[in-house]
């Protein structure tokens, strides 16, 4: 029976500090997350005197008062439709020119990668006062597109970099048996491509609406 259990329990001790580990994380990032949380039930003077402790008395109309609002949920609408229109337009496009670099040849095609990989040079706030007045130019202040496009374009040279990574990796083989089967260019990509790079799809994805719901300077 100890010879039977012994293999079991090695296994156990021998994966036990990974578990550790993974718990300590786990408890150094949900920690900040519950603070902020029982914070926001104390007062301002209680945020002062004591900080760290629970609040006494429970100000539960913090919460109440900001779920009520109408200015916050029309904020959460603005932030979710900006978003998601980040995150369509930049994987969209992203894709279909990570497509055409990684699968196509064609002269001039490690120089226009080499332009996108370069977007990458360029901070954000270097054209913030150009891309004003262009926005300005075509009247999409105050406009939702005129944080999407911007936002979309920006996203675009990692996008396509990390796309391109990742269709290069696909065999040619299939490519070449799609076509042999009456398959087009756009219906690998769409139909065998696509589904194929999910989770390089969903990595980008999660990047594109991250960034885009943290950007707050445009």
């Amino acid at each position: 029976m100890s010879s039977q259990t012994s293999p079991a329990l090695r296994k156990r001790l021998r994966t036990l500090p990974v578990h550790i580990t993974l718990w300590l994380i786990g408890v150094v990032m949900v920690t900040p997350l519950l603070y902020g949380l029982i914070s926001g039930f104390k007062s301002t003077s209680q945020l002062s005197s004591n900080p760290f402790g629970l609040p006494s008395p429970w100000v539960v109309s913090n919460y109440t008062d900001i779920l009520g609002s109408s200015d916050f949920w029309r904020a959460i609408g603005s932030s979710t439709l900006i978003a998601v229109g980040t995150t369509v337009l930049t994987v969209a496009f992203a894709a279909l020119a990570a497509f055409a670099l990684a699968r196509f040849a064609f002269r001039g095609r490690e120089l226009l990668f080499a332009v996108f990989t370069m977007g990458l040079m360029l901070p954000f706030t270097v054209a913030i006062i150009p891309l004003f007045i262009l926005l300005r130019t075509f009247d999409l202040l105050d406009n939702p597109l005129g944080v999407i496009l911007p936002q979309a374009a920006f996203g675009l040279p990692i996008t396509i970099i990390i796309l391109r990574g990742f269709f290069r990796e696909i065999p040619g083989e299939i490519e070449e048996a799609a076509t042999l089967d009456g398959c087009s260019a756009f219906g690998f990509f769409w139909r065998i491509l696509l589904p194929m790079a999910r989770p390089a799809l969903g990595t980008v994805s999660v990047l594109a609406i991250v960034g885009s719901w943290n950007n707050f300077f445009l």
